[in-house]
């Protein structure tokens, strides 16, 4: 991540702007950085996670992908 892009979304943190936008951009980000088993093993404590456990939060994020996916910008 560049550093701008890291401090606009600070700002937008820190200001309650926050969107769906946002987060599918950084739920995306973290998807190219490699496989969820991978990404989770790079936090430290989260080794004790299971194969299934993996694979229910990666279904979970590809339906949340979809629904932001088809929503429409408010008014």
């Amino acid at each position: 991540m560049k550093q701008e892009d890291a401090e606009d979304l600070q700002q937008k943190i820190m200001s309650a702007k926050f969107d769906f936008n946002d987060f599918l951009k950084q739920t995306r980000a973290v998807a190219q950085m490699g496989s969820m088993s991978r990404v989770l093993g790079m936090i430290p404590g989260m080794g004790k996670v299971t194969p299934a456990q993996i694979r229910e939060a990666e279904k979970s994020l590809q339906i949340m992908e979809a629904m932001i996916d088809v929503m429409t910008p408010g008014s």
